[in-house]
């Protein structure tokens, strides 16, 4: 069960994310908002699994919901 909310994509705001994987799929986390489709972690080849895919949902959460500290200048 997933401990946290995912925060709303960082790109167009859209709150339509949703993490998806199984248990013999990573996972990662998108924005479904069709002119944006923001992604962390993504499967390029079948048996490609690129260091930003997350073994469990509350890590792929997590670092979806991080979010640098811009201060204006």
């Amino acid at each position: 069960m997933l401990n946290q909310k995912l925060k709303p994509c960082p790109f167009c705001g859209s709150k339509d994310v949703g993490i998806y994987g199984n248990e013999t799929v990573n996972y990662y986390v998108a924005c479904i908002n069709p002119v944006c489709f923001c992604k962390l972690g993504e499967m390029y080849l079948p048996y490609d699994e690129p260091d930003h895919m997350f073994g469990d949902e509350e890590s792929a959460a997590y670092n979806w919901n991080q979010r640098a500290d811009i201060k204006d200048q």
